[in-house]
């Protein structure tokens, strides 16, 4: 049995706490007291150890530091010069600290089982420590080999040791060397506050001389020692820092590596810690580094605690491949069990436990904590004798370790398991009356009721017997006077939560959960709670139900925000979408999406309001890719949500659409491929064309409409892109691509009424640009697709107007012809046949003029215009001096108009011009013809006789 097994049971038996662990007499004094001597004297099996002070001692506290080591702490006190014990069988070493006023003592065992008391002398001058060896008397335990040493953080004092034999000597021995061995001495001395003092001084006074290398790394210790490390971190860590990156290769620097981390760890920054202690940890397989081979065991106990088992493995898993021949790896192998421990497999664990130990017997003074774990998963293993054997070791081996309170507690349970009561009460009442606010003192207290152990406090009738008729009114009452009565009550957190679950099962649920949130808040770590939290949960289910159905939609959020910690993982989803909705309906879609995402996925309909929630609200936050995610996510679990998806869908591609830049082009595009809907890829393809189009980017939009048209060519955008293609292309003054898109528009689709006035404006257009032939063949076309159009008759007039005055006279001839094959019987070929004699007789084209006259004559002989037209011919052949075919045409006029009377006109003038030009036979011919022509016509001799006369006069 142990010593401190025995301590208990003895104390257990005698109604009294015991003594492991952190004890003190009386409060402390007031002023203070100064230690003149420390001496050591043997006992008859025992070594008792005396600090003696100038003054009676009114204050001291006893507790193990290390399973070789204990700390005294006498409170304000001081030392008088070097007060020294000599070492014994027991005892290696007293080392004192003083700093901030108070006086401690570190006492180094030479063993690690041992009986301790403590106590003052009747005169109160002395504390007064008994130590007995447990260890086999007379039989030196051989130590162990040096592999197999355990792996510690030396400490400052004897890292001074190690200064003070390996710091670089001096070229003299002047102030600097003084003052660098005072430090020294005042570390190894503990007197760290002083040691700070005097390295300040040295850096101020020294800063060029070689001893300034271990004084700034000594610094960052000293001001991580004397503390409060909340004050003081930031200078150690400057002084560390500073010395690493000045002496980088330091036999220093290993350890200031290691402190940084440590420095963190204390601070609370776990995750900056065990990143440090990770990257020191590098070399722990492949150096001997003492502070790698730590740090390596850190890093991992630092991602145990954290809950990061994985990582913990991975940590360890370079050293285990190296096998259990050494204290690190064994050390790492003992941690692999606490992983597997973390993770409830239980007989794994013990099992790597049993097998660590029996190769090292002695490791769990290295790693004490395995003995709290083996304790424990003994205890899940239904091994109660077993379990309260290991947590009874590892209370002995860390009487200050944080559960020490849940163990005392555990171990009670293995007395009760075993139906030995009395033991188990016994255990229960000592962690209630140590730990009165711990778990362990609450979950003792817990266990004494339902035995029937605090029924003194109470009258039973009073409270065991209302509980067990179950009447919630009772109950209430009963605790409310509890509530009000009695404040340090051991019942005082059973009423809260008593007086919470009647009410909650009343319906009046806003009541219990103030009782039960309370209970949490007071008492943050009463044993009650896992009764209570789970009540609390369903009552805050319940309450945000109940405001929702309200639709007090504010109360519902501000119940949320002040209470979501408490809801259970069954109980969350339920609130969750209750309060993703109320979010939404304040238009707070922000909080909404974050609520959503967090929404746990449980059942399918809540798996599916927790989908719909996420896309809606990171839609309404303007994030459309990640809403894009939550809906492909959604698809492939409920297909048949196809219309709500193909919605959504189309509402994020609008969002995406929104910017209207190239990156949302880009964005667009991507999401096309993501897509299976036809109808959302075309929204999204066309909403593409459009932001290209409006950022001129018309390449690029092009590119996009070319896609478009071969995907969808039955869709109502294809045409509109086909023109919009053209207009394009004209614009970048590629013409030819452009008309010749539109000439695919009106083939594509010939019904459309636009194609007419399309062609009529190429036709404009090419005109602009001087474009004569494309003009033409533009006109052509129009005459050829809509020749019922009263725009063709007329493009191909000017058609054949224009070919003419550009002397491109055949194709004026075969625009004629092709205007008088289109419409054979128009009024108006007669005008155009009169206007081209015309203008070839303007041009002298006198033979080619002949084709139009010989068109009258033949088609349009009862024409009025057409006698006309032969009359101007005459003349004008006359003129020419074409006189023959003027005659001709004179024929032609007196055999087809002899009663126009135009005709016997022409006829003597033609004669008399023939006359005036001595053409004498042209003239008689011409008189004959007419005489001829119109015998009885009574002018025409008077108008002979006069060019008779005429003649004769010129001889």
């Amino acid at each position: 049995m142990t010593a401190w097994l025995a301590a208990l049971v003895l104390c257990v038996l005698s109604g009294r706490a015991p003594e492991a662990g952190a004890q003190s007499g009386a409060l402390p004094a007031p002023a203070a007291n100064t230690l003149v001597r420390v001496s050591t004297s043997p006992g008859p099996d025992y070594t008792r150890l005396a600090f003696t002070f100038e003054n009676p001692l009114d204050y001291y506290v006893v507790r193990r530091e290390d399973v070789d080591r204990l700390l005294v702490d006498f409170g304000q006190a001081r030392l008088a010069g070097r007060p020294t014990a000599a070492p014994d069988e027991l005892i290696d070493g007293v080392e004192f600290n003083f700093e901030d006023g108070r006086l401690t003592a570190r006492i180094f065992l030479k063993a690690m089982r041992y009986e301790l008391r403590h106590f003052l002398s009747r005169d109160k001058y002395s504390c007064i420590l008994d130590l007995k060896n447990l260890e086999s008397p007379g039989l030196e335990t051989p130590p162990p080999p040096d592999d197999l040493k355990p792996l510690t953080l030396p400490t400052l004092a004897e890292e001074a040791r190690l200064v003070g034999l390996l710091a670089p000597p001096g070229s003299e021995d002047g102030p600097p060397e003084r003052l660098f061995q005072r430090i020294l001495n005042e570390l190894t001395d503990w007197n760290n506050q002083a040691a700070l003092e005097d390295l300040l001084r040295f850096r101020e006074l020294f800063p060029g001389h070689p001893l300034l290398e271990p004084a700034l790394f000594l610094l960052g210790d000293a001001y991580f020692v004397t503390g409060p490390l909340s004050e003081t971190y930031t200078a150690a860590v400057e002084a560390w820092t500073e010395a690493l990156n000045r002496w980088p290769q330091s036999y220093l620097a290993g350890r200031a590596q290691f402190m940084l981390a440590e420095a963190d760890q204390a601070m609370g920054y776990q995750n900056e810690a065990a990143a440090k202690y990770k990257l020191l940890a590098a070399a722990a397989v492949s150096g001997d580094d003492p502070y790698a081979k730590l740090a390596l065991l850190r890093a991992a106990d630092l991602q145990l605690n954290m809950g990061l088992i994985d990582e913990a493995r991975k940590t360890l898993e370079p050293v285990l491949e190296q096998g259990l021949a050494d204290r690190l790896g064994l050390e790492a192998y003992a941690r692999l069990g606490m992983a597997d421990f973390y993770e409830g497999l239980y007989s794994q664990a013990n099992e790597i436990f049993r097998e660590a130990l029996r190769e090292a017997p002695q490791l769990y003074t290295g790693y004490p904590e395995m003995l709290y774990a083996m304790g424990e998963a003994y205890h899940y293993l239904d091994r109660p004798d077993l379990s309260r054997m290991f947590l009874m070791h590892a209370l002995s081996l860390m009487p200050d370790h944080p559960k020490a309170d849940v163990i005392m507690a555990r171990i009670g349970d293995s007395y009760r398991k075993e139906g030995r009561d009395d033991e188990a009460m016994a255990i229960y009442g000592a962690a209630k009356r140590r730990f009165p606010d711990g778990d362990g003192g609450l979950i003792s207290q817990v266990r004494l009721a339902d035995m029937g152990a605090l029924h003194s406090f109470f009258t039973q009738d009073k409270v065991f017997d209302s509980l067990e008729r179950g009447a919630r009114q009772a109950t209430v009452e009963m605790y409310q006077g509890i509530v009000d009565t009695a404040s340090s009550s051991p019942l005082l957190q059973l009423a809260y939560l008593k007086i919470g679950l009647a009410l909650a099962e009343d319906g009046e649920t806003s009541e219990a959960i103030k009782w039960l949130r309370d209970l949490d808040m007071k008492y943050p770590k009463s044993a009650l709670l896992p009764e209570a939290l789970p009540a609390l949960s369903r009552a805050l289910v319940n309450e945000t139900t109940l405001r929702a159905e309200l639709e007090e939609w504010e109360a519902v959020a501000d119940l949320y925000a002040d209470n979501s910690s408490y809801l259970t993982d069954a109980d969350r989803p339920v609130a969750q979408r209750i309060v993703a909705r109320a979010y939404e309906k304040l238009g707070r879609f922000d909080e909404a999406r974050e609520v959503w995402k967090a929404l746990e996925e449980q059942t399918p309909e809540k798996r599916l309001a927790r989908a719909q929630g996420l896309v809606v609200s990171s839609l309404k936050m303007e994030r459309p890719m990640e809403a894009l995610d939550y809906l492909l996510t959604m698809a492939e679990e409920f297909p048949e949500q196809a219309a709500w998806l193909d919605l959504q869908a189309d509402q994020i591609g609008l969002a995406l659409a929104r910017p209207q830049n190239a990156s949302a082009t880009a964005d667009l595009l991507k999401f096309r491929t993501m897509i299976p809907t036809e109808a959302v890829r075309r929204r999204a393809l066309a909403d593409a064309v459009e932001i290209e189009i409006n950022g001129r980017r018309y390449d690029k939009a092009t590119a996009l409409m070319d896609e478009y048209r071969r995907e969808y060519p039955d869709d109502e955008l294809t045409p509109e892109y086909l023109l919009t293609q053209a207009k394009i292309e004209e614009r970048q003054k590629r013409y030819e691509n452009g008309w010749d898109m539109l000439s695919d528009f009106r083939r594509l689709y010939p019904d459309d009424p636009r194609g007419p006035e399309l062609l009529l404006e190429q036709i404009r257009k090419a005109d602009a640009l001087g474009r004569e032939d494309d003009a033409f063949r533009f006109m052509a076309l129009y005459q050829m697709r809509y020749p019922e159009r009263a725009e063709s008759r007329e493009l191909l007039t000017e058609k054949m107007r224009r070919e003419w005055d550009l002397g491109r006279y055949a194709d004026s001839q075969s625009t004629f012809e092709a205007f008088r094959r289109a419409y054979p019987g128009d009024p108006a070929i007669p005008a155009l046949l009169m206007d081209r004699a015309a203008r070839d007789w303007e041009k002298g084209r006198y033979d080619e003029s002949q084709w139009a006259v010989d068109e009258m004559l033949l088609n349009y002989p009862d024409d009025p215009r057409t006698p006309t037209l032969l009359l101007e011919r005459a003349a004008r052949d006359w003129e020419a001096e074409r006189y023959e075919a003027s005659q001709a045409a004179v024929d032609r006029l007196t055999q087809l108009y002899h009663d126009d009377p135009r005709v016997p006109e022409m006829l003597l003038r033609r004669a008399e011009n023939d006359w005036g030009r001595d053409r004498l036979e042209a003239a008689r011919r011409g008189w004959d013809d007419f005489r001829r022509a119109y015998p009885d016509d009574p002018g025409g001799g008077g108008v002979f006789w006069i060019n008779i006369k005429r003649a004769l006069k010129k001889g």
